[in-house]
This record gives structure tokens, C-alpha cells and sequence, in this order.
């Protein structure tokens, strides 16, 4: 594939406008009716007597522009190799950009003048220059979802799927130090072979890294980690009794380092995730208050609905699954409001989707396939 410069090289700025001017009038329809057209015919030739900086990342999109915001859907983000850098619209040297070649997604269906309309909204989105961008994004950004005061108050965030025995996460981590790191839980049960002994050093070393940086590792439950020890919940597949007294053992032992949930403003995480249905009519949650706050401390007459295996899955029918069982399907509708990282539903890559009252999923148990989530600042 081309690098974002010679695909901007290969129109004239009128020839991309209606595709600019439409999807600017799609995202940002009151906005749109008051914009300096002709400014960014400026901005645009500004990017093409950019030089190209060498590099060896590249661009990725993995769905058209339409109703997304950069920082939470990531549907153009840099990536190295495999790993995700984060969105385009936060990466500031823009000459490296120039240099980035630029992938698609198979199935994203896209003409070349829309593609180079998406990535002009998409690199100025915080400001017409880099320094813009820049500044414009430090000092005070406002998302649909995500209202951020500093960038400076948060760090960044590494988001590790379903771990099943995989140690892949070492890597991660040693390559992220100053991040925050959550895992999504399902810490045991693999689905290949790993020997008993080697999974469960595997758990007690992650542990350990909960032990050394309290405040900047984040260690939630998954299904497969409560059956060890939990007797309100299913037990899951692949359940292993010569491992059942130890394992349960070792979370125990270590319970205060565990949690069901993790909240940073408006981003949820969980294991599996929270369903609008579920939220209102099974765990009687308040949308007022702290999401998390209400799952880590259930009330007794909420933890059946919290452990519940949905019908999806194996369960009861007309069941909705709780946050440690909810099925891909059952969260076409997920809690308005919020960003929720989640892992349980296998994916190859970090996948999106998208309520109808808002609410945002993105699904991460991806590391079998070497893939994890990066949220920049």
C-alpha cells in the first residue's frame, strides 16, 4: 500500500472535498455549516510539503470514519508490527506519518478519495498543524464519552485479553513500564497444552507483578479463575481438578489483589462486559453512580445476576449473561455512556462495536494472536 503522502500527492484538494465536506457534515453536522473550506486547502498542501520521515510503523484502518471519534473507536491507529501505538490523531510527528505506509481491513469498503478525505479529518482532528494538535489536545479535550481536564493526570493504559496460560504478557509489559496495566482475567484453562506446573508459576508471576506495582497493575476475574474457587458461578470448560485444590489455593490466598471491575472516568472494564438489559432488569445497578463500585461490592441479592451464565452460552433460556459470561451477542446493546474493555469473546484482533443508544465495546481477548490494546494518555 501507498504512504499517506503519495496517497495525498495523487489528488488535487477539490477532488477530495465532497468526500471531506460529507463526512464532516456526517460527524460534525453543526460544526460543519461554519467551517473555513478554503482553510484547509492551506492545511492540506502544508501536509504535502511535509517530508517523508523514515519509519517503521505503518497505519492501519480497520473501519471508515463515519461516526467514530479517534481516541475511543481507533479505526485508523498506528501500529508496530502487531502492537497498536494509538490513534492517528495522537501521534504528533506528522512527518512521520507522511512516511507511513497505510493498510485497510478487507472488508472495509472505501474509495481513495474518501480514504484521503478520512485521513485528513482524522490528522487534524485536534488542530490544522502539529503544534495545534498538540496543544489542543493538552489542554482540554472533550469526547461524547470521555471528558479528559490533563493529560498529564493519566497514563497510559495497556489492556492484556484472556491470558489461558500464554506468558506473551511478559513482553508487553517489559515494553510498556510506565503504563498502567489491566488484565482481563481467565488466568488459567488453557485451550492448548501447557504443563500444570509451568501455568500455575505463570499465575503466581503475574501476581508478583501485582505485588510490586500495586497502583499500576490491574488484575481482574474471569470465569475461568472463579470456578476455582467460587461456588456461585458455572463451572467452565476445561475446568482442571488436578490443579483445582492448588490453584484455588493461590487466588485465596491473594483475593485483595483481585477485582470484578476497573472504571477510569467513562471507560469500564471488565471481564466479559455489561449489557443495558442486563445492568436495569437483572442487577438493578444505578446508571447515577459508579459503575464498578456497584460490581466489586454487589449486594447479596445482586450476585446471582452478576455470576449468571446466559442463555447464549449454555444457560437458561431468556438468560443474560453477567459480567463474567456475557456472549459477543448479547452485548449488541451495551451500557450507554461508557467505553468498556473486555475480553472472553475470542477475537484475532481489537474489535469494536457499537450500540444504538451509544455505548461503546471493545473487545480484547486477542493475545493468542499476539494482540493486546494500547490507550494512550
Amino acid at each position: 500500500m501507498k504512504t499517506f503522502k503519495s496517497l495525498l500527492a495523487q489528488y488535487r484538494f477539490d477532488e477530495i472535498l465532497p468526500a471531506f465536506r460529507a463526512l464532516y457534515t456526517y460527524n460534525e453536522p453543526q460544526q460543519a455549516e461554519h467551517l473555513n473550506w478554503e482553510g484547509y486547502r492551506t492545511i492540506y498542501q502544508s501536509l504535502l510539503d511535509l517530508p517523508e520521515a523514515k519509519t517503521t510503523l505503518h497505519i492501519r484502518l480497520s473501519s471508515r470514519w463515519e461516526g467514530c471519534v479517534p481516541m475511543i473507536d481507533m479505526n485508523c491507529a498506528v501500529f508496530d508490527k502487531k502492537t497498536l501505538c494509538g490513534p492517528v490523531a495522537l501521534y504528533f510527528s506528522w512527518s512521520e506519518l507522511m512516511g507511513m505506509r497505510i493498510y485497510k481491513k478487507k472488508d472495509v469498503v472505501i474509495s481513495l478519495p474518501e480514504l484521503v478525505a478520512g485521513l485528513l479529518w482524522e490528522i487534524t482532528y485536534y488542530g490544522g498543524s502539529e503544534e495545534m494538535a498538540r496543544s489542543n489536545f493538552e489542554i482540554d479535550i472533550s469526547f461524547p464519552h470521555l471528558r479528559v481536564k490533563n493529560i498529564n493526570e493519566m497514563k497510559a493504559t495497556v489492556v492484556i485479553g484472556d491470558i489461558h496460560g500464554l506468558e506473551t504478557w511478559k513482553g508487553i509489559v517489559e515494553e510498556h513500564p510506565d503504563c498502567l496495566v489491566v488484565f482481563l482475567g481467565d488466568y488459567l484453562d488453557p485451550i492448548g497444552y501447557v504443563p500444570r506446573e509451568r501455568l500455575l508459576s505463570n499465575l503466581t508471576e503475574i501476581i508478583a507483578l501485582k505485588e510490586h506495582r500495586p497502583d499500576e497493575v490491574v488484575l481482574l476475574l474471569g470465569n475461568h479463575d472463579l470456578h476455582y474457587f467460587c461456588t456461585d458461578i458455572d463451572v467452565s470448560s476445561r475446568f482442571d481438578f488436578a490443579i483445582g485444590e492448588k490453584a484455588s489455593r493461590l487466588f485465596l490466598e491473594h483475593i485483595d489483589m483481585f477485582q470484578y471491575a476497573y472504571q477510569e472516568g467513562d471507560y469500564l472494564f471488565t471481564h466479559a462486559g455489561v449489557s443495558r438489559a442486563w445492568f436495569e432488569n437483572d442487577f438493578h445497578g444505578d446508571i447515577h453512580s459508579p459503575i464498578a463500585e456497584q460490581l466489586n461490592h454487589p449486594k447479596d441479592s445482586q450476585v446471582p445476576a452478576l455470576c449468571r451464565l446466559g442463555h447464549t452460552r449454555g444457560g437458561d433460556e431468556g438468560a443474560t449473561g453477567g459480567i463474567f459470561w456475557a456472549d459477543k451477542r448479547e452485548l449488541s446493546e451495551p451500557l450507554p455512556g461508557f467505553t468498556q474493555i473486555v475480553g472472553h469473546n475470542r477475537v484475532a484482533e481489537v474489535t469494536t462495536q457499537e450500540g444504538d443508544s451509544g455505548g461503546k465495546i471493545v473487545f480484547c481477548d486477542c493475545l493468542w494472536n499476539d494482540n493486546y490494546l494500547y490507550l494512550p494518555h
